[in-house]
């Protein structure tokens, strides 16, 4: 941990391999490519084919510091509230259930 509370010591080859698991294992996705984005929280493409079809699903992780008030399930259900009112946000699907590490 870092002095502003960021994580140092994250091991990004496990994380991913976790994420490629639980892809194939739980959503039936095959040919997983992950496409780690550049931003100020753990945000990822993955290329994916699932029922056939090729498709490419948007991933995010919590925020990597232990300040920020709303966590990743605030996010989602405010995102589905917001789509369930009439108002554009992305679509929250099975990518919102990965389970976090233990």
């Amino acid at each position: 941990m870092s002095k502003l509370g960021f994580s140092t010591d994250r091991d990004i080859e496990a994380e991913e391999a976790r994420i490629v698991a639980y892809l194939e294992n739980e959503l039936g996705c095959s040919n997983v490519s992950i496409h780690r984005m550049r931003r100020w929280r753990p945000i990822m493409h993955a290329d994916v084919t699932r029922n056939g079809v090729r498709q490419r699903l948007f991933l995010k992780g919590e925020r990597t510091w232990p300040t920020h008030p709303y966590p990743l399930d605030y996010e989602r259900d405010m995102q589905i509230t917001l789509s369930r009112n009439g108002v554009v946000a992305p679509k929250s699907s099975d990518g919102w259930m990965i389970p976090r590490p233990s």
